[in-house]
């Protein structure tokens, strides 16, 4: 999307990365912020699976859309306590780590049939 030496170093090193080091790397080509980087995970975070809420369980989207929207000041409140120098590092977010989501992302990846793609 943005040629840069640094995705195509990322590339070389490993073709298929975990998505935050490849958010933070195109984030970083793209010219974003820290913050702009911290919303742009926050916001990935809850629409893919609102997104697949809709698809999965045929759910509203004007209303779930709308609940994303009322959610916007918490996400902006969440990317901004991320990059806070004196935020209490990573346990001071409100999910600092995902084992299970990594290992079920391990499974996905290895399955023969998958949902989605991505």
């Amino acid at each position: 999307m943005w040629p840069h030496p640094v995705l195509d170093d990322l590339a070389d090193l490993i073709p298929s990365p975990h998505h935050p080091v490849a958010l933070g790397a195109a984030a970083y080509a793209a010219g974003a912020t820290p913050e702009e980087a911290a919303l742009a995970a926050a916001y990935h975070a809850i629409t893919g699976p609102a997104t697949a809420a809709v698809r999965l369980l045929g759910l509203d989207p004007v209303a779930v859309h709308a609940l994303l929207a009322d959610l916007t000041p918490d996400l902006t409140a969440v990317a901004a306590q991320a990059c806070l120098p004196t935020s209490g590092g990573w346990e001071s977010l409100p999910a600092y780590s995902s084992p299970a989501l990594d290992l079920l992302a391990e499974q996905h990846a290895q399955a023969e049939v998958r949902l989605f793609i991505s």
